[in-house]
C-alpha cells in the first residue's frame, strides 16, 4: 500500500492534513496477512510536521498520531514562517501484530523490524525475535520506510510519504501592520512628514513577499527560506510577531 494525503491551508496559519488512503483504495478491506498492507482498523496514522532552514538544520516541530476509529485527519498551526516537511506514516496496532502471530507468524521474516503503535499505551513499539521494545517518535521518523525493491527484499512495517509546504502567513500579517501604522501617520488632508524608516521597512517588506510568492511559484523552496531568513536575520520587522526571531539579533545596528 501507498501514503496518500493532501494539505489544505486552514485559517491564517493553520494547515489540515487529510488521508487519501481511503479514496485511494489503499488499505485492505478484511483482516488477511499481506506484506505492508493493514486494514484501517489495524493501523494508525503519524503525521509529523518539519521545520527546515536553508543550511539543512531540521526541527520536528509536531508529531501527532491519528487513531483510525472514524477519519484520518490532524490539522496544525505553523508556528514561525518557512519551509516544511509533511510526513504521513500508516504504521500498524497491535492488533494487527497479534493477528498475524496467531495465523501466519512466519510472515513477519520479510520484516527487518516490526514497528507497531499500541493504541492503549499510546506507544511505539518495535518487535524483533519475539520481543516487543518501546522506540521513541524521533525512531520512526528516522527510520527507512523505503519501499522493497522486490518482494524478497528485507523491509518494515512503516509506510510514508512526504511533502513540502511554505508558511508566508505571520511576514504578511507584519506587511500588514507596517502599512497600517503608516497609513495611520499619513494625514490624507494635509501635509505632513513621515519617518523614512517606515517607507523603507513596509517597501523592503514588500519586496521580500513578493520575491518569495515569486520563488514559490517557481519551486524554489529553499531560495525562498534563504530570502526570508535574510529578512528576518537581524529582527527589524514585527517583533511582536512569528515572522522575527524571537531572540532580538540586531546586528549593532542603531533601532
Amino acid at each position: 500500500m501507498d501514503s496518500v494525503f493532501k494539505l489544505t491551508k486552514s485559517g491564517t496559519c493553520g494547515i489540515i492534513v487529510d488521508g487519501l488512503e481511503h479514496d485511494n483504495s489503499e488499505y485492505l478491506e478484511t483482516n488477511i496477512v499481506c506484506t505492508r498492507n493493514y486494514t484501517f482498523a489495524q493501523s494508525a496514522t503519524l503525521n509529523a510536521v518539519t521545520s527546515i532552514k536553508y543550511d539543512g538544520t531540521t526541527k520536528t516541530e509536531f508529531a501527532q498520531v491519528v487513531e483510525h476509529l472514524e477519519i484520518d485527519s490532524a490539522s496544525f498551526v505553523l508556528p514561525q514562517d518557512g519551509l516544511y516537511e509533511i510526513a504521513h506514516i500508516i504504521i500498524p496496532t497491535e492488533a494487527w501484530l497479534a493477528y498475524v502471530i496467531s495465523t501466519e507468524i512466519s510472515a513477519l521474516e520479510i520484516y527487518n523490524y516490526v514497528y507497531y503503535y499500541n493504541t492503549t499505551n499510546k506507544k511505539f513499539f518495535k518487535y524483533v525475535n519475539g520481543i516487543s521494545t518501546e522506540v521513541t517518535t524521533e525512531e520512526i521518523l528516522e527510520a527507512n520506510a523505503t519501499p522493497p525493491e522486490t518482494v524478497t527484499d528485507k523491509t518494515i512495517t512503516l509506510i510514508r510519504s512526504e511533502k513540502n509546504t511554505f508558511g508566508t502567513c505571520y511576514i504578511n500579517e507584519c506587511f500588514a501592520k507596517t502599512c497600517d501604522i503608516l497609513f495611520k501617520e499619513i494625514s490624507l488632508r494635509c501635509p505632513t512628514q513621515v519617518k523614512e524608516s517606515r517607507i523603507l521597512n513596509r517597501d523592503v517588506l514588500w519586496m521580500g513577499i513578493n520575491i518569495i510568492k515569486y520563488l514559490l511559484e517557481t519551486s524554489q523552496l529553499y531560495e525562498a527560506q534563504r530570502i526570508l531568513e535574510e529578512l528576518n536575520y537581524c529582527n527589524y520587522f514585527c517583533k511582536d510577531t512569528n515572522f522575527t526571531t524571537k531572540t532580538p539579533s540586531n546586528c549593532g545596528c542603531p533601532n
